[in-house]
């Protein structure tokens, strides 16, 4: 199942849902602008995860090209026409989903390896990635980025030095 909006709501429904009947759900949205920092796209990922998503499907795959940016920002171009450097290449949004997927498998290693809950390790990672998040939408189903404040590398790479460091512990 697909599901947009990280209100408590539907992270109470989601727990719900998987409690009485077993099921992968993904969060629906969008990466933030190209100008935006690529670490909010990895922040979303986790975000996803402690919220009970497996995974999250970004809105509008294919982008306009390295050279030629959509000038409002909102195209989440994954793959665009890299012009002199080839056809078809990642953008640094697909490489932001990539280290937000493999933090996340970090995080799902620790919940089985220690018993934890997504609710626990998103209280592990909190101090280093705030999670809080600003979710306007303008109507009910719009695939809106979350916007979040304060991220930077050497939290991300704090965080994931802890996360090995307690999967190394017997």
């Amino acid at each position: 199942m697909y599901m947009s909006g990280p209100s408590y709501d539907h992270l109470r429904m989601v727990r719900n849902h998987k409690a009485r009947m077993p099921s992968i759900m993904y969060a629906y949205g969008s990466c933030p602008p190209y100008v935006a920092s690529k670490w909010q796209t990895a922040a979303w990922c986790l975000k996803s995860f402690v919220h009970e998503r497996d995974g999250v499907l970004p809105w509008q795959s294919l982008g306009r090209g390295l050279t030629n940016p959509d000038p409002k920002g909102s195209g989440n171009g994954l793959i665009v026409d890299g012009g002199e450097y080839g056809n078809a290449i990642a953008s640094f949004r697909l490489h932001a989903l990539r280290r937000g997927a493999q933090d996340c498998e970090l995080l799902r290693l620790l919940m089985l390896k220690k018993g934890w809950s997504r609710q626990h390790l998103g209280l592990l990672i909190s101090p280093k990635i705030p999670l809080p998040t600003k979710y306007d939408p303008k109507f009910r189903d719009e695939a809106a980025a979350l916007t979040f404040k304060a991220l930077t590398s050497q939290n991300f790479s704090e965080m994931k030095e802890g996360i090995l460091k307690l999967l190394e512990k017997e």
